[in-house]
């Protein structure tokens, strides 16, 4: 992998939500704490993402990474206000995914409340982000993320946010691009109906909001 040079464009083309949906799920199943605990197929990935994925890329808001003609890595982003109104993000509805539903809006529930009422064009949301593991350490991860906060600013919002939910994200959202801690939620505490589904994760202590002002 020497020389290697890696470009990022925005992806406009609808007809590739569900290859780009692929390699999120594969990237996931391997990588992603709370995906690869909770026990989903692959199909089950794919079909909780393509939702997001198809919204992205319809409103221009999808970057993805490329060694030549390989796709290593994307970032999928949304409208915080588009998240809370538009159900069910034209996806596909995976009930074995529920736990994974609940926690996340059980993470972001006080940070919603507490900007009251949210505005289109307010919060851009960092809604995904994988890069392919034999790239660890090319700077890729990062480099999706400052595309997106590029992104955010081109289209003139005020702050963007991201759920992080393992030490890699959570290092390079707050220790390399300076985002701020706006909540968080503890693996192995978070309850529901008596279980503890996330307690399983080891790769990270917490799942966390973080918010960084753009303006």
């Amino acid at each position: 992998m020497e020389n290697i040079e890696i470009t990022y464009k925005r992806v406009t083309d609808l007809d590739q939500a569900s290859v780009i949906t692929q390699h999120i799920a594969e990237n996931f199943l391997l990588n992603e704490p709370i995906i690869k605990y909770c026990g989903l197929t692959a199909k089950e990935v794919h079909d909780f993402f393509i939702g997001v994925v198809r919204q992205s890329i319809k409103k221009d808001l999808l970057i993805a990474a490329y060694d030549g003609d390989k796709m290593i890595g994307a970032v999928a982003n949304t409208d915080l206000y588009d998240d809370l109104h538009e159900q069910p993000l034209d996806g596909v509805s995976v009930p074995n995914a529920q736990h994974t539903v609940e926690f996340i809006e059980h993470l972001e529930a006080p940070f919603i409340d507490k900007h009251k009422p949210v505005k289109q064009g307010e919060f851009f949301h960092l809604y995904l982000v994988y890069s392919e593991s034999s790239y660890n350490g090319k700077g890729v991860a990062t480099r999706l993320f400052k595309e997106a906060e590029l992104l955010a600013e081109e289209k003139n919002y005020s702050y963007i946010i991201a759920e992080v939910t393992g030490k890699g994200t959570q290092h390079i959202t707050q220790n390399k691009l300076g985002y701020q801690l706006e909540a968080e939620l503890i693996y192995s505490d978070y309850e529901i109906n008596g279980q503890k589904p996330m307690a399983k994760i080891t790769e990270s202590n917490s799942c966390q909001l973080v918010k960084k002002e753009l303006k």
